[in-house]
């Protein structure tokens, strides 16, 4: 089993639980839409952003707040 087949899985039981479900670590648009179609509200990861100094985050808070693919 992948790792973000696990993370769906764990999304999927965690809601019963908590609030919401964060996802690290999403590299590709198909982890994204995996994670989202199996009720991942929040990701992060590689494919929103490489990591960036404060001055760089503080542009990308200026832009917008990306949003799962």
């Amino acid at each position: 089993m992948s790792v973000v087949a696990r993370i769906g899985e764990i999304a999927i039981d965690g809601r019963r639980e908590i609030v919401g479900v964060v996802a690290e670590g999403v590299e590709t648009v198909e982890q994204a839409r995996f994670l989202k179609d199996h009720g991942c509200d929040t990701a992060q990861g590689y494919l929103y952003s490489r990591p960036v100094p404060l001055a760089g985050f503080n542009r990308i808070l200026d832009d917008g707040v990306a949003r799962i693919v």
